[in-house]
């Protein structure tokens, strides 16, 4: 009888001790594992995340019951790790986003280029239809005839002080334009050197000298002409008679 209880007792020992322990943790990496996939996609292939659980499905003890099947679950990882892998480097390269900021800014800078030269065409279209109201110093005399040519003739050559000769344009004698450029009684000339207009020269005009005839004697000699006067432009002057300079 006592034989009979020892061998009951140890055999029960023996089998004790070959029955293998469950490892709760697998359960719990499977389900991390399941919700990385779901979320992730590919991109949990390569996360830190998976590691892990590649880590701690390794961890799980040779003597435990899932050891197996984490070993499965670890070498399906490291397949589809490979194919996800092989995936991107077959993918075509992704160009980088453009950059909104400089394409708007360089889109603006031309905008504005375009406009400054339209603005500037304009303006320039405007002074060539552009009708001055009177001359202006350094103004050619190429320039002064298109303009005022109208009331106008070449005035002869007219010496200036240093021994320079300049050209001339002599106001006509028409009302309106003694009105509007010279002084009645007076020749006006726009003197013109190399720079340009440079001055507006008046002196008496011959024909407005007047004799008088008396019947006793000689006539009286006539009056001694006015010394010329040149205005350099420069120094605004009025007309006396005009009002224009």
């Amino acid at each position: 009888m006592r034989v009979v209880t020892t061998l009951t007792l140890s055999l029960c020992l023996v089998l004790s001790g070959c029955r293998k322990k469950s490892a709760p943790e697998f359960y719990l990496l499977e389900a991390e594992y399941a919700s990385l996939t779901t979320n992730e996609g590919d991109a949990a292939w390569s996360s830190a995340e998976m590691a892990s659980i590649v880590a701690r499905l390794n961890a799980i003890g040779p003597d435990m019951l899932e050891k197996p099947r984490a070993q499965a679950l670890v070498a399906q990882i490291a397949a589809e790790q490979a194919r996800a892998q092989q995936a991107r480097a077959a993918a075509p390269a992704v160009e980088a986003p453009p950059n909104v900021e400089a394409r708007y800014a360089a889109f603006a800078a031309a905008r504005s280029e375009e406009q400054r030269q339209e603005e500037t065409r304009r303006a320039e279209a405007a002074d060539a239809g552009r009708t001055p109201t009177e001359p202006w110093k350094g103004m050619s005399e190429a320039e002064f005839v298109k303009h005022f040519g109208d009331c106008h003739t070449p005035g002869g050559t007219v010496p200036l002080p240093g021994g320079r000769d300049a050209s001339s344009q002599l106001v006509k004698s028409t009302d309106a334009c003694i009105a509007r450029f010279g002084t009645r009684g007076y020749e006006t000339r726009w003197v013109f050197d190399t720079n340009g207009l440079d001055g507006k020269l008046t002196q008496q005009s011959s024909s407005e000298r007047s004799t008088t005839i008396i019947d006793a004697g000689p006539p009286p000699p006539p009056p001694e002409p006015e010394a010329p006067s040149i205005v350099f432009l420069g120094t605004p002057t009025e007309n006396p008679d005009s009002g224009v300079p």
